[in-house]
């Protein structure tokens, strides 16, 4: 309810008087198989500049809904994936704000992320309780997390931000090569990230491409053990599929 009603309030504060709104209608398609539509509102006098409701269709499917003031996005805004809330949440002056939800499916919410204080206010715990190893100044240790290292967003930012960079190389693609490459890294007390390594040598093409998606996953919260951030190794799964 509180949702609907900020979205209420807001839509009220962009469709002020003496905004004159012409509706615009976008079709492209960025591959065979994928075919885009974006219906938003512009400023009558200036069609460059979005203001008010804009929905994203892809292969007829609703996958994004929000608002748009003076061409920045503000107020409630939704992503989808067919039936399925992704996530939800307020933007003010194209920033995202306060707090926002994100979902596995329809049902289990993964993680709330709250960005104007930039803390993390819930997450669903792993179903297994994995052993870290934990660096610290003066000792190595092997032990179960408060908290694991966990990226802003949940699951499916990590798999998104997976897909759209991930490349199959050519030749390994040619040769019929695929599997699983391991990789290797540190994560500190601040979230950053280091000591990158493959763990698993399948085949150089494949193992310099995982290294490549990995080192671009940014947004890590760190993991927490008895309340404190500690520094800890993390392998990530980068699976190259075969047809």
């Amino acid at each position: 309810m509180k949702k609907v009603i900020i979205a209420v309030l807001m839509f009220g504060a962009l469709t002020a008087p003496g905004q004159e709104l012409k509706k615009v209608l976008k079709k492209h398609s960025s591959n065979p198989f994928t075919n885009e539509r974006e219906e938003y509102e512009v400023l009558a006098d200036d069609k460059k500049v979005k203001h008010g409701l804009y929905k994203k269709w892809v292969n007829d499917k609703l996958t994004e809904e929000g608002y748009y003031k003076n061409n920045k996005k503000d107020s409630i805004w939704t992503r989808y994936s067919g039936q399925t809330i992704l996530n939800i949440g307020n933007y003010a002056n194209d920033e995202k704000v306060g707090i926002w939800e994100f979902y596995i499916n329809a049902t289990e919410l993964d993680q709330e992320y709250d960005f104007t204080k930039k803390v993390l206010v819930s997450f669903k715990p792993p179903k297994k309780n994995t052993i870290y190893q934990i660096i610290s100044d003066i000792d190595t240790i092997y032990a179960p997390l408060s908290r694991p290292p966990l990226i802003i967003g949940g699951q499916y930012a990590y798999l998104e931000k997976v897909a759209q960079n991930l490349r199959y190389p050519v030749e390994a693609m040619r040769n019929n090569i695929g599997g699983t490459v391991f990789v290797r890294f540190t994560i500190d007390e601040a979230g950053k990230t280091s000591d990158f390594k493959v763990i698993n040598k399948r085949n150089k093409s494949l193992d310099m491409e995982a290294l490549r998606v990995v080192k671009l996953i940014d947004d890590w919260l760190p993991a927490i053990k008895d309340g404190k951030p500690v520094k800890v190794i993390h392998i990530l799964p980068i699976i190259f599929a075969k047809d």
